[in-house]
């Protein structure tokens, strides 16, 4: 009798740790919109990029967008011009200009770390931009993934808020 109340138990335990681990990937977009964050921070954005394994199929999303899971998430935007993705420690965006391209690399806060220009085939030539620059960038990636940041701003049927600030309390502040 013993046994099996510790059976049931476990079985339990691992039923609510599996619930609240989906809850907090698939409502993420939510929850970091409504989380405690300093300026700078895009909390959503860094949700949504973060999470787009879980949240969506390889293959077009929506017209002129194509997402690509295959090693980083990538987000690739009018025939594939313009690509937002993930790296180990933070994101990329990059636009492809004629023959130039130009990248920005931001950390996983969406703080701007450098950008780079040059044709494709050869590594670019560094350059800086100014706090207003850096900040249009960053809202020009806010406005290609605005759609899915909406499309995934869905309350969910049972808000674990409290759990999501606690775990990311440090990541966004």
């Amino acid at each position: 009798m013993k046994i099996i109340k510790i059976i049931i138990t476990i079985i339990i335990l691992l039923i609510t740790y599996a619930y609240i681990s989906f809850n907090l990937v698939d409502n993420s977009v939510y929850y970091a919109k409504r989380t405690p964050h300093k300026d700078g921070a895009v909390p959503e954005m860094s949700a949504l990029l973060d999470n787009m394994y879980w949240l969506y199929l390889e293959g077009e999303i929506k017209p002129g967008l194509i997402y690509d899971k295959d090693g980083n998430n990538m987000l690739y935007f009018n025939n594939k011009t313009e690509i937002i993705s993930t790296t180990y420690d933070g994101y990329w965006y990059d636009k492809e200009i004629g023959e130039i391209e130009e990248e920005y690399k931001y950390d996983e806060n969406f703080k701007y770390i450098y950008s780079s220009k040059g044709k494709r085939e050869d590594i670019g030539e560094e350059f800086y931009l100014s706090e207003e620059e850096q900040e249009k960038i960053k809202e020009e990636m806010y406005d290609k993934l605005r759609p899915l940041i909406e499309e995934q701003d869905v309350e969910p049927l049972i808000n674990l808020q409290w759990i999501f600030n606690w775990k990311y309390k440090d990541r966004f502040n």
